[in-house]
């Protein structure tokens, strides 16, 4: 059953087009990865699904109703986000911002369940370090802690390995696949071709302002060499 469907979205800025009768699908409990290079509209369709640009045209269908702005206070439930740029209260510690948004969510998490989702991204030693002084690796890292926080039925991520050393993007795989277990769904976007592969249920290629959707054998870790020229032979 779809989660959240994408019917002919179009998009243009400056006379432009972005997205040019763009779809896109998602099931429940389904991990959807979107690839694409530099400038091909990941980020514009982003902003399209969590309200913060409209499409010039087309439909957003979040549990078979439209998804319209502002959105209900359920739907901002459904729908988590793990940006690129990860925005944090610069003059709150790490573990500050944690409780700080919790708070915003009504998530009741003590002190030490929210210090072990830090350590599990080597970030404990910080927790109590403004995050003014946190590099960008360990900002990206505070980040993805809300995935451990928040369960919306929903989650996108912005290019998630960003940043991260092996053992946190080896953690990240393995957290995602159990949030799929949970009935949770993920749309990821990402220029990490490897990550995608292994965990992946489907995998879009955005280009021209629209989606083809790799077979499934694409998706298998073996097949690596075949995935990396197939999305080269999309972006063409």
């Amino acid at each position: 059953m779809n989660l959240l469907y994408l019917d002919n979205i179009y998009k243009a800025y400056d006379e432009k087009d972005v997205l040019n009768g763009l779809n896109l699908d998602i099931n429940k409990g389904e991990i959807v990865f979107l690839v694409g290079p530099n400038g091909a509209g990941k980020t514009t369709l982003v902003k399209i699904i969590l309200g913060l640009s409209r499409p010039d045209e087309g439909t957003v269908l979040l549990n078979s109703k439209e998804l319209r702005v502002p959105f209900s206070n359920t739907d901002k439930l459904c729908l988590g986000y793990v940006p690129d740029e990860p925005i944090f209260i610069e003059y709150l510690t790490g573990l500050e911002n944690l409780k700080y948004y919790c708070k915003l969510y009504n998530k009741n998490s003590s002190n030490e369940h929210l210090l072990s989702i830090m350590k599990a991204y080597d970030i404990y030693s910080s927790a109590d370090k403004f995050v003014k002084d946190y590099s960008r690796g360990m900002r990206q890292k505070l980040s993805l802690c809300f995935i451990d926080i928040i369960h919306p039925e929903l989650i996108i991520m912005d290019e998630p390995t960003i940043g991260l050393d092996i053992i946190s993007i080896d953690y990240l795989r393995e957290h995602i696949t159990k949030l799929k277990e949970k009935g949770h769904s993920l749309l990821i976007t990402t220029h990490d071709m490897a990550f995608c592969q292994g965990i992946a249920d489907n995998i879009y290629i955005l280009n021209n302002g629209k989606t083809s959707k790799l077979n499934k054998d694409y998706t298998n870790e073996t097949n690596a060499l075949l995935f990396k020229n197939k999305i080269l032979d999309n972006i063409k």
